[in-house]
């Protein structure tokens, strides 16, 4: 089964796949040729008849044993190359692979769950799916290239290698192994359709057990105030116990697929060898023959038996890649969605399909920002119907601070995702440094862009580790700088220490750390990064008033040198900025600086004084907390000193 969308997958070298078996192949070749010449070598020794061609070697034990010793010496090298070259095939694969996956998470046409999805696709990837196509699909996909199409070609190769060594020997011994060879898959394939339907059924099931169960764990606080945990368990572990089942079925398959295989494969050597001692007449050269037919018989069918069992494998890894491949949309003609089916019948018929790996696309041109941002007429409606921007025009400086705010649903985070390249299929003109942004590919975007959202995420390890997690090996210094920017060193040092600061430990989610907190080191990381523009989309909603003034100003001080581009709707916080857009029902409804907006009356406005107004409150119902509490104390003292 050689499929045409798993050699199209990024990393895919389907040459070194089939090198990697043609070495295969030989060191079976040399194998044989060392049974040959220790059992030729004993039988001269022990006066038995040998074939004359073999007494040049076999004839003086000193020859035979150099032979041996060079043969062994290649046998060797041609392991050592196979393994080197299955090294660096799954190397290429999986680091292919991680890349493109990871890059797809941030397809222009995902949807609002995150996953990638044609307005001809029926339902799109769940992240536990993709999660398990990173892990596991690329496993069985590197399997498959260093596993099952070597040991495809090492099979093939085995009837030359057959017709080689056993025919000079008894041509009719030989011509019964090598038909052999040709009847073994067909009866270990006997109820290939039906193994593959189980098989195929079984990673649905797989797949849904995991959607459940990650389902279940999410919204187990849920199930145990409404006391459906009970009940949400017994339904796990039915579907469960159904997967057990069928992964059973699928191990019963595999058995009778090898016992198949096995019972060929002796049927084989068996009548080969009594085929061979009954055409010798009992001569002690047609016994040395029938001996060798028999050792070597079954080393020469050990490649096909291990396919046999790659072949489920195999099936797993077609499957899988299909999911990768759409995932990934890696037929950028549409053939990669086209290739993918659901149904057994597909993946039982993907049968001798033979292609070169596809061709690397060109690497982009790093994009150069010299007319920063502009938007004329731009429009985004949602699949549902719903515009969420209507004829938006934008013209971004390159440098200098631009807050975007509004309230809920008035398209602030449709903004970002346009600006971010999250989405791109857009009506109207977005072009960044004169180039229109759906032309642009995302590792342009990436290059130039660092979003920063309220909601990114830390790593459970240290602070090192989240200041720097692709390990770049920033200084101590960069590291002080961006922490002094959003004032988080003072903090730092008292967690761990002047001297350890940056191995201070970080909780899963950052869970010892305050929201205020946790955003504050997502903006000192993003800092790190050096780039044009920066999008911070709700970045500072979690921190307290005491820090919004020094954010600001560190706002003022990146918009000297880079354009910022603040989405927020605490509005306490833009107030330096050099232009304010604001957006109500998906169009600009008013644009100027924090001054002239406010002299304006308008939207902007009234936003600022309820958010005053609410701060405010919230602010005297705090100190009123804090003086009722300092006069219940002081009373709970007076009360004990007058006990006294």
């Amino acid at each position: 089964m050689i499929s045409i969308v798993l050699t199209g997958l990024p990393g895919a070298d389907m040459r070194r796949s089939v090198l990697i078996g043609l070495f295969a192949a030989l060191g079976s070749l040399i194998e044989v040729a060392m049974v040959l010449v220790i059992c030729f070598t004993a039988g001269d020794l022990l006066g038995l008849g040998v074939p004359a061609w073999t007494r040049p070697v076999t004839g003086d034990a000193t020859v035979a044993l150099i032979v041996l010793i060079i043969l062994l010496i290649v046998k060797f090298a041609l392991g050592w190359a196979a393994n080197a070259l299955s090294t660096q095939v799954a190397g290429a694969i999986n680091d292919a692979l991680a890349d493109a996956m990871y890059m797809g998470m941030f397809q222009a046409d995902r949807n609002e769950s995150g996953n990638a999805q044609r307005d001809d696709e029926a339902k799109p990837l769940a992240n536990q799916s993709l999660a398990m196509l990173s892990v596991e699909g690329v496993k069985a996909i590197i399997n498959y290239f260093t596993g099952y199409i070597p040991n495809f070609v090492q099979v093939m190769a085995m009837m030359v290698v057959t017709a080689v060594t056993i025919i000079p020997l008894n041509w009719a011994a030989g011509l019964i192994l090598i038909l052999g060879m040709g009847v073994l898959p067909m009866a270990a394939n006997a109820s290939r359709k039906k193994d593959v339907a189980v098989q195929t059924k079984q990673l649905k099931q797989y797949e849904h057990v995991g959607l459940r169960f990650e389902e279940a764990l999410r919204g187990l606080n849920t199930l145990k105030i409404f006391h459906a945990d009970e009940r949400e368990a017994e339904r796990l572990y039915g579907d469960s116990e159904g997967f057990r089942r069928i992964t059973m079925a699928v191990l019963a398959g595999q058995l009778r697929s090898l016992i198949a295989s096995d019972l060929v494969i002796y049927v084989s050597v068996i009548l080969a060898a009594f085929i061979a001692a009954l055409t010798g007449s009992g001569s002690p050269e047609a016994l040395m023959t029938t001996a060798i037919v028999v050792i070597a018989g079954v080393r020469l069918f050990a490649p096909e038996r291990q396919l046999v069992y790659l072949t489920h494998q195999a099936v797993v890894a077609m499957k899988q890649g299909k999911a990768i491949a759409a995932a990934l949309a890696v037929g950028r003609n549409g053939d990669a969605t086209d290739e993918v089916d659901n149904n057994t019948d597909e993946a039982n018929n993907n049968t001798d399909e033979a292609a070169q790996p596809a061709e690397a696309p060109a690497k982009p041109q790093p994009l150069n920002i010299n007319d920063g941002i502009k938007a004329k007429g731009l429009t985004f409606a949602y699949p549902n119907g719903f515009t969420a921007l209507r004829d938006v025009d934008l013209d971004l400086p390159v440098m200098g601070h631009v807050a975007v705010v509004g309230p809920s649903g008035s398209g602030k985070s449709t903004l970002v995702s346009l600006l971010t390249g999250e989405r791109r299929d857009y009506t109207g003109s977005l072009r960044i440094g004169g180039v229109e942004l759906r032309d642009l590919t995302q590792q342009q975007l990436i290059d130039v862009e660092t979003p920063i959202r309220g909601t990114d995420h830390l790593f459970s390890g240290t602070l090192r580790y989240n200041l720097d997690p692709a390990a770049h090996g920033y200084s101590a210094q960069a590291f002080d700088n961006v922490l002094r920017g959003v004032d988080m060193d003072r903090e730092i040092a008292g967690r761990a220490g002047d001297d350890n600061a940056y191995d201070a430990k970080v909780g899963p989610q950052g869970g010892n750390f305050s929201g205020g907190q946790k955003q504050r080191l997502v903006i000192a990381r993003g800092l790190l990064r050096h780039t044009p523009i920066y999008i911070f989309d709700e970045a500072t909603s979690a921190v307290d008033r005491d820090h919004d003034e020094t954010l600001a100003n560190l706002m003022t001080v990146l918009a000297q040198n880079a354009l910022v581009v603040t989405i927020t709707h605490r509005l306490a916080g833009v107030r330096n900025a050099d232009q304010i857009i604001v957006l109500d029902h998906g169009s600009v409804a008013e644009r100027g600086d924090f001054d002239s907006l406010l002299a304006r009356n308008g939207l902007f406005a009234a936003e600022w004084q309820e958010q005053e107004r609410i701060e405010n409150t919230a602010a005297g119902a705090a100190n009123s907390a804090n003086s009722t509490n300092s006069t219940n104390t002081a009373n709970t003292i007076d009360s004990t000193e007058a006990a006294r």
